[in-house]
């Protein structure tokens, strides 16, 4: 599966499971010029299948986040890993929590983000 085909999967993916995705800036993580950035969100296949099967084939995608769940952003090149390790054996919690929510690999290769509910 090509690059733009594989976003357009996760999109779809993300939007099924309630979250609201909007197109961002090719390889990049701000929002489009001209846009409304997260308030453009949608969970409407439709709308994503336009946005990023024709219009912005291969640009990322933001997650619009809210009170019902967060993000944990862990930065590999700057410790994250073993900051994220102490602190899953501080709360008891599994430090490979992928069975259970989503969790990809950042823009960048050195991260992960990992959403919980």
């Amino acid at each position: 599966m090509d690059r733009e085909a594989m976003i357009l999967q996760a999109a779809l993916r993300y939007a099924s499971c309630g979250y609201k995705v909007f197109p961002l800036q090719k390889q990049d993580k701000k929002p489009l010029p001209h846009s409304n950035g997260f308030k453009d969100g949608t969970t409407e296949s439709t709308i994503i299948q336009r946005w990023f099967g024709e219009r912005f084939q291969g640009y990322n995608f933001g997650v619009v986040t809210s009170s019902e769940y967060f993000v944990v952003d862990i930065d590999g090149k700057n410790g994250g890993f073993l900051a994220w390790e102490e602190l899953c054996r501080t709360i008891g919690m599994s430090k490979n929590p992928a069975d259970n929510t989503f969790t990809v690999e950042t823009g960048s290769g050195n991260g992960l983000h990992i959403y919980f509910k």
